[in-house]
């Protein structure tokens, strides 16, 4: 009876060879897509991160930029000073201090 049974078992595999191998490509084709379509999110997600990184990373050049026109422009005015108009900054022991009030503070009150 086992014998039977394995026999025709077979026999319906080996008439349907063509279906059984079609179904096993249909789903070894949607096992594909679905592995695909799962690194494709992770790869969209990912390109994502690194066009805000990106995007921050111009953001801190334009600034650096502008900060070194600011310090250049500086240090432009500061050498012309210097080579032009022969002006120094003094040092500590040359600095003089004026008062400059005259008491008219004194009497307002």
């Amino acid at each position: 009876m086992k014998f039977l049974l394995l026999a025709e078992i077979v026999k319906s595999l080996l008439r349907n060879f063509i279906f059984l191998l079609l179904l096993m490509g249909t789903v070894a084709v949607c096992c594909f897509t679905v592995t695909v379509t799962a690194e494709t999110r992770g790869e969209t997600g990912e390109i994502n991160r690194l066009q805000r990184e990106a995007d921050r990373l111009d953001e801190d050049w334009r600034n650096l930029l502008l900060q070194k026109e600011t310090l250049s422009e500086h240090f432009r005015v500061s050498s012309i000073a210097q080579e032009k108009l022969g002006m120094y900054r003094p040092s500590t022991l040359s600095e003089q201090i004026i008062d400059i009030s005259d008491g008219a503070d004194d009497g307002a009150q």
